[in-house]
């Protein structure tokens, strides 16, 4: 077959200084300061763009890339720390650690496919047992380290490079044309087994895309890639069969820039050379009965995982992503409406939240009101405060009369609707400068400034190298009030009041009125206080409603 796989032309003329010599170049790897991983990283990136760029031998180059497959695997490690878990857009450090762990991965994955470029230009005849077995390492190393670029990607919600699944679907079919698809491997970096296979990091970059990463935090999809480091290998691959069962079948097109799509009931034929049916059955029945143990109180076996793997509060809300995403077909609520010339207004996060529902002004809690408080708002240069404020402002010095800038996380912004559906909308805006998100923060979107506040949470984000920033949102209410909450602990003590948002009755889903609050808030039967500048409630929390890495939605019984 011919294969069409992007690596870097070869430089005569490049300058780096790069130890091609196997022996001493693990010498200098091991001799780089670890406490610098900026530092580490670029030079070893930099020794990378040089080796994919000169003349070497392919024992010498395989040699190389072994090598560096561990030093590269830790700086990767050391980097997460600068981007993972941060709201978008990420500041510069972060986008510079996120691009080069993805950028380390991309030369890795240059190398490896050269080698195969190379062992097939080498190939008379057929191949030998044993040029079949090192076909077999290339291969596997080479569709392990561009699955990695698109989790790279993932990480810090970036599109992935182009053309990056074309040679995925390649790089699979030549170990299915030469017969090493299940050859044995070995792989130190998959700690969770000993050995791997071509299917084992073909399945697991399927699954990947398939448990819809875009849509998750990120600390998620590093659970995931653990957990299929393990388990990958239960999805099957076969060909398409016609009318195959309602759930767990994906079709593969081999063809494209895609993993795939969900394959719905159909009498329709397809070419078993262009498409192959991805079954996640078996994978989807392990889950189920581990979710199920978890939900029992048991812990399921590690089997290979991290030791604590079940241990961690999100395995459990990780299980039943994966399972609404490869044991049954999704159905969208509601049709998309595209809107490309509309705008609305953009608060992100509780605190922002709480401030513009309370129109900009501080929040005064009933306690503090001391005779008539008129609750009037103006706005002042790029603030809004109280009349009162103003009055204050007005008896001090010249110093005190001059307008101070709203706290950067207060700040709201005019963002473009994409899209909308009655269930929630598709935002975006070209340089974003003060506002932060992540999946699974709440978001505030009004029409205009006359408008109501509607609240939402972030199902997904979307970041690209030129500043611009995608959000999709699911609609919580289409009202809510501000107010101030504090918990009560089991020895009677109070916390501070922290900032809140109270959501009404909706009586068509038969849901409570309720909360949402920062993570952590939630304990059934905890008692809570919570002020919304008339009155302080007492209350005990009950039923929880949605949980994410940030708020918390519960509902909750007055206690007179």
């Amino acid at each position: 077959m011919d294969l069409n796989l992007n690596v870097p032309e070869m430089d005569p003329g490049i300058m780096t200084l790069v130890e091609t010599k196997p022996a001493k170049a693990e010498q200098w790897l091991a001799g780089l300061p670890l406490l610098n991983p900026a530092e580490t990283s670029y030079q070893i990136y930099n020794s990378l763009v040089a080796l994919n760029r000169m003349e070497i031998d392919d024992k010498t180059r395989f040699r190389l890339l072994e090598i560096y497959r561990e030093p590269v695997a830790r700086m990767c490690t050391e980097l997460k720390g600068d981007y993972i878990g941060l709201p978008l857009p990420l500041p510069d450090k972060g986008q510079q650690a996120a691009q080069r762990a993805r950028a380390l991965q991309i030369e890795m994955a240059f190398g490896y496919k050269r080698l195969v470029i190379n062992a097939m230009d080498s190939f008379k005849g057929r191949p030998s047992t044993r040029a079949m077995g090192s076909l077999a390492i290339l291969l596997q190393r080479a569709i392990r380290y561009l699955a990695e670029t698109l989790v790279k990607s993932y990480q810090y919600y970036a599109k992935p490079p182009d053309n990056i699944w074309r040679e995925i679907h390649q790089l699979y079919q030549l170990a299915d044309a030469y017969g090493v698809v299940e050859q044995h491997v070995d792989d130190a970096l998959n700690q969770t087994q000993p050995q791997s296979t071509v299917s084992h990091v073909y399945k697991q970059a399927l699954l990947v895309d398939f448990s819809d990463p875009y849509h998750l935090p990120v600390r998620l999809v590093e659970m995931i890639q653990h957990y299929l480091n393990r388990w990958a290998s239960l999805a099957k691959l076969g060909p398409p069969t016609p009318a195959p069962g309602k759930n767990c079948q994906f079709l593969i097109d081999l063809h494209n820039d895609r993993a795939g799509e969900i394959m719905f009931p159909s009498e329709v034929t397809f070419d078993e050379q262009h498409y192959r049916l991805f079954n996640t059955l078996e994978l989807a029945k392990l889950i189920h009965s581990q979710l199920t143990q978890l939900q029992k109180g048991e812990k399921p076996a590690a089997d290979g995982l991290h030791s604590d793997f079940f241990e961690s509060r999100t395995t459990k809300e990780m299980l039943k992503r994966l399972l609404n995403s490869w044991g049954v077909i999704p159905k969208r609520s509601f049709s998309r409406t595209p809107k490309r010339d509309s705008h609305v207004d953009v608060a992100i996060g509780i605190r922002a939240i709480n401030h513009w529902l309370n129109g900009g002004r501080q929040f005064i809690l009933s306690s503090e009101f001391v005779g008539p408080m008129p609750q009037q708002r103006t706005r002042l240069g790029n603030k809004f405060v109280d009349t009162t404020e103003i009055d204050l402002m007005a008896m001090g010095d010249s110093a005190d009369r001059q307008t101070v800038e709203i706290d950067p996380e207060l700040i709201y912004a005019s963002w473009n609707i994409q899209d909308e559906s009655a269930g929630g909308l598709a935002i975006a805006k070209s340089g974003v400068k003060h506002q932060h998100a992540r999946v699974g923060d709440l978001i505030a979107v009004r029409s205009s400034e006359e408008g109501l506040w509607e609240v939402s949470n972030i199902r997904w984000v979307k970041t690209t190298d030129t500043g611009t920033l995608s959000i999709g949102m699911k609609r919580i209410s289409p009202v809510a009030r501000p107010v101030k909450l504090k918990t009560m602990a089991e020895d009677q003590t109070e916390s501070d009041f922290m900032p809140a948002v109270m959501v009404p009755e909706l009586a068509a889903i038969k849901q409570k009125q309720g909360l949402l609050t920062y993570k952590g808030t939630y304990k059934a039967g905890r008692e809570i206080f919570f002020d919304d500048g008339f009155r302080l409630v007492k209350a005990m929390i009950t039923r929880l409603i949605e949980s994410s890495p940030v708020f918390e939605h519960f509902e909750y019984d007055e206690i007179a």
